[in-house]
């Protein structure tokens, strides 16, 4: 009796789900583009590792820092403020390991210039590992797209 009641434990507990891949890919980017459009530099550089490899869509050489990251978009910001970023369409994601995602997506930036709204795409190639149950970008690759 005591081995039926287990099974039926075991049969009807909830089952702990976590978020697929793709789901936790589109999150971390949907993170990044918030952070961004808060225009605060300090909360965009937490998305990155401190290895991390950075290629901006205004960076003349790749940034290797944490410093240079959080540069970056300090200049970004400086030159470009009051920036909305959004997603167009949803984010590719691949699997490389339990603890390893590349995503790849396309970004929109909506910003005013010169009383005149400007709109601007850029694609996105990113690695993501996963440290303490946080999602860090690794490598980040951003270049200006035509609009889709």
């Amino acid at each position: 009796m005591n081995r039926f009641l287990l099974c039926l434990f075991f049969a009807f507990a909830p089952i702990p789900t976590s978020a697929s891949p793709q789901e936790e890919g589109q999150a971390v980017f949907e993170k990044f583009l918030n952070d961004f459009t808060s225009g605060n530099a300090d909360s965009v550089a937490r998305n990155f590792a401190p290895e991390a490899m950075f290629w901006g869509t205004i960076s003349p050489t790749l940034i290797t820092t944490p410093q240079g990251v959080k540069q970056y978009f300090i200049t970004a910001f400086e030159k470009l403020p009051d920036m909305r970023a959004s997603l167009v369409g949803q984010v590719s994601v691949v699997t490389l390991a339990n603890n390893i995602i590349a995503i790849g997506g396309v970004w929109r930036i909506d910003r005013v210039s010169e009383g005149k709204p400007v709109v601007s795409y850029s694609r996105n190639m990113s690695t993501l590992v996963k440290r303490d149950d946080r999602w860090v970008i690794v490598t980040f690759a951003n270049a200006p797209q035509t609009a889709p």
